[in-house]
C-alpha cells in the first residue's frame, strides 16, 4: 500500500483473555480509554475500537473526528479502508474453491493465468498463498507515470507488467511480501468463478455472515457511514489524495466496520465458512526447502 495514511482503523479480537470480574472489567475499560485518548493525536484524527471476549463484544468505542471539515465526531459502526486485511478475504476465498475441488493449492500459476510465463520454476497457489513465489512486489515497480495512485488499471494490464519481470528467489525458497501474490489470487477467483472478485464475496463472505458493511471499495458509490481519510505532515492534517483501488484490488480495496471484522473473526473460529482442517492449513507455518545454488546453476536453472 502507499504511504497515505487514513484514520486509524483499529479492531481487537482478544478471546483468550480474562479481565475478571465487573470491577476489573471496568478498570480495563478505563485503560483503554486512557490509553486511546492519549495516543490518538499523534496518531490519527479518529479510531474505532471493537474487543471481544469469548464470543462476546466486550468494549466496543470510537474516539476523535470522522471528517475533519465538518466536525463530524468518529462513531463505533464507521467503515474504514482495512488495507491488507483483505488478504484475508482473498484466502478464505481460495481454500473454498479448495473444498470444491476446483482448485488446488498444488495447481501451477499458469494453469490459470495463459501467457504467464513459468519463469523457469513451477509457481502454485500454495506459494501466492503463502507469499513464497517470488513474484516481485508490483507496488515497489518504478514507473514514468506521473500519479500512478491516480490511475485506473485493468487487472490485466497489472499481471501483464508481472510477466517480463525475473523472479526474486526460488519459489519455496524464500518468504517476501508482496501483493502481487494476492492480486493474482483474485484474479484466479475471477477465472475460476466466472464472477468479479467483490461479486464472489459478497455472495458467499459477506451475505451469509450478515456484513452489511463490509464494500469493495468505489469511490462513486454511495457508502454509508464512510470516513474521510487523511496525511499528517508536519504535524498538520490533510486530505488524502486520491487513490485509485484498482492498484490494490484482491490485495488491499476492501473496507469494513468493527462490527463486521467481529462477525469475520468469529466465523473463522466456528468453521461458517471452510472446514476446521482447511482452515488449519492457513495457520500452519510453512516450511522453507534449501537450494544448492552452486548446483543449481550448474544444472542449468
Amino acid at each position: 500500500m502507499p504511504k497515505t495514511k487514513v484514520l486509524l482503523f483499529l479492531s481487537l479480537f482478544v478471546s483468550t483473555v480474562s479481565f475478571g470480574q465487573t470491577k476489573q472489567d471496568k478498570k480495563t475499560i478505563i485503560a483503554i480509554d486512557d490509553l486511546i485518548s492519549k495516543r490518538l493525536d499523534k496518531i490519527s484524527p479518529g479510531c474505532a475500537i471493537l474487543i471481544s471476549r469469548k464470543g462476546e463484544i466486550f468494549y466496543q468505542k470510537a474516539f476523535g473526528t470522522a471528517d475533519l471539515e465538518l466536525n463530524v465526531p468518529t462513531q463505533p459502526n464507521m467503515v474504514f479502508r482495512i488495507g491488507s486485511i483483505t488478504k484475508q478475504f482473498t484466502a478464505v476465498a481460495i481454500l473454498q474453491l479448495v473444498e470444491q475441488g476446483k482448485i488446488s493449492l498444488t495447481d501451477s500459476l499458469q494453469h490459470f493465468i495463459n501467457g504467464f510465463p513459468p519463469k523457469g520454476h513451477r509457481i502454485t497457489i500454495e506459494n501466492l498463498l503463502t507469499q513464497t513465489s517470488g513474484i516481485t512486489d508490483y507496488l515497489n515497480l518504478e514507473t514514468n507515470l506521473p500519479n500512478p495512485f491516480r490511475i485506473d488499471f485493468s487487472t490485466k494490464a497489472i499481471i501483464d507488467s508481472l510477466k517480463s519481470l525475473p523472479l526474486e528467489f526460488v519459489p519455496n525458497t524464500k518468504f517476501a511480501y508482496s501483493n502481487s501474490n494476492y492480486f493474482l489470487l483474485g484474479y484466479i477467483i475471477e477465472q475460476v468463478t466466472g464472477k468479479s472478485y467483490q461479486d464472489y464475496l459478497k455472495e458467499n463472505l459477506f451475505i451469509p455472515l450478515g456484513m452489511a458493511n463490509t464494500y469493495y471499495e468505489s469511490p462513486g458509490e454511495i457508502i454509508s457511514n464512510r470516513v474521510s481519510g487523511y496525511e499528517k505532515k508536519d504535524n498538520t492534517y490533510r486530505n488524502s489524495d486520491f487513490i485509485s483501488m484498482s492498484l490494490f484490488y484482491s490485495a488491499g480495496a476492501l473496507m469494513a466496520n468493527v462490527e463486521d471484522l467481529f462477525r469475520w473473526n468469529e466465523a473463522l473460529k466456528s468453521n461458517k465458512l471452510i472446514k476446521k482442517e482447511t482452515l488449519g492449513k492457513a495457520f500452519t507455518p510453512f516450511k522453507l526447502r534449501t537450494v544448492d545454488f552452486q548446483n543449481m546453476v550448474m544444472g542449468g536453472f
